[in-house]
């Protein structure tokens, strides 16, 4: 049941990202929204470089354990993509 719920919110997390407007050069809502989604979770830090990429990153966990990186790249004036294949954690 909790898997459920977990995919309803990852379902409307994606939802509302690419229903955001975009366009080359307008990219400030997006950005807006990554901030935002960023700064409500405490385990995450985000950080931008000098050519405007971001980096989400998960602060340590106090128990020394570690997860595998996860990577995504995306063109913020287009931020809609396709799943193809989804599995539980």
């Amino acid at each position: 049941m909790a898997h459920q719920g977990a995919q309803r919110t990852h379902e409307q997390w994606l939802l509302d990202l690419t229903n955001l407007p975009t366009a080359a050069g307008r990219e400030a809502r997006i950005l807006a929204w990554i901030a935002a989604w960023a700064s409500r979770r405490r385990n995450l830090s985000l950080t931008k470089d000098r050519a405007g990429n971001l980096f989400i990153t998960q602060r340590r966990h106090e128990q020394g354990g570690s997860r595998a990186p996860l990577f995504i790249t995306a063109h913020l004036d287009h931020p809609g993509f396709v799943v193809t294949a989804a599995r539980a954690a």
